[in-house]
């Protein structure tokens, strides 16, 4: 699903980006090469700190729950959508799978 205001358009995958920060440059290599088009990432945890990676920004969307934009002290780029629990769950429904990086 894409940030377009309300509307909805199915995505094929949903990638949730849950590594810890030190691992987190791996997992965002092995993202690099599985995304594609209309595919979402989702950044959780210590993840969200890399919202200013060079790939992270190259995407039309970028998900992180609101809990975990608090932590982020850079400028949040306009690419980036901060999202509710309810909201989360909702993504999660939309896309025909999920795939978690750790």
């Amino acid at each position: 699903m894409y940030c377009i205001g309300k509307e909805t358009i199915m995505s094929k995958t949903l990638y949730l980006v849950q590594s810890p920060f030190s691992a987190t440059e791996q997992a965002l290599s092995k993202l690099q090469n599985l995304y594609q088009s209309g595919d979402d990432v989702v950044l959780m945890g210590d993840a969200a700190l890399y919202i200013e990676h060079t790939f992270i920004q190259q995407l039309p969307c970028i998900f992180v729950l609101e809990q975990d934009a608090e932590n982020i002290a850079a400028v949040h780029p306009s690419n980036l959508e901060t999202i509710s629990y309810a909201r989360f769950a909702e993504l999660c429904l939309s896309h025909s799978r999920c795939i978690s990086l750790k």
